[in-house]
């Protein structure tokens, strides 16, 4: 794989650290190269279900990050990314000391980028595998982000929010709104 440039290492950098729900897990960016990132994440017993693995849904979101960012990576410095839809297979409990997510993007696109995430357990000096997930990431104009908000409001119909959600999916929907400030939060 071929090395980022000094420039895009920041920017995803500066952008991983305003994760807030990759802080609170403790989760660290450890390799990136164009179109490939990955992400380590110490077991930690607050994070686990009522078997003592890591929650599926931790490991979920560390995926979904690690193919968010392998896409920004490939990305303008004018653009962002959204995750529009993921499917995870999880493959066996997630159980380990630590635990890697790697994020490849399969398909670039100018509006839709296709990634894999591959997440894996790591203990005594082994490794298995644990998830699966493919995820579509929808690229975003960041220098339009102003135009995106009005464009919200003055489609308030309903039949226009169906059309957006089916665009996004849900997760990007909920996402958009925040992001767009449309919720009352800063993007």
């Amino acid at each position: 794989m071929i090395s980022l440039d000094a420039q895009m290492e920041r920017r995803c950098r500066d952008s991983f650290g305003r994760q807030k729900a990759m802080a609170t897990i403790g989760a660290s960016l450890h390799a990136m190269r164009v179109g490939e990132v990955e992400l380590m994440m110490p077991f930690c017993s607050r994070l686990t279900q009522q078997h003592g693995f890591v929650h599926a849904g931790i490991i979920t979101m560390l995926c979904d990050t690690a193919c968010g960012f392998a896409a920004l990576s490939l990305m303008p410095a004018d653009a962002a990314v959204l995750t529009t839809e993921f499917k995870v297979n999880l493959l066996a409990p997630a159980k380990g000391e630590r635990f890697i997510a790697i994020g490849r993007v399969v398909r670039p696109g100018k509006k839709l980028t296709v990634c894999l995430g591959e997440a894996f357990a790591e203990e005594g000096g082994s490794r298995k595998q644990i998830a699966l997930m493919t995820a579509s990431m929808m690229v975003v104009d960041t220098s339009t982000g102003h135009a995106i908000r009005a464009t919200l409001r003055a489609s308030s119909s309903a039949g226009r929010r169906a059309s957006v959600e089916s665009d996004l999916g849900a997760s990007g929907w909920g996402q958009f709104l925040l992001s767009s400030g449309a919720l009352g939060h800063a993007g």
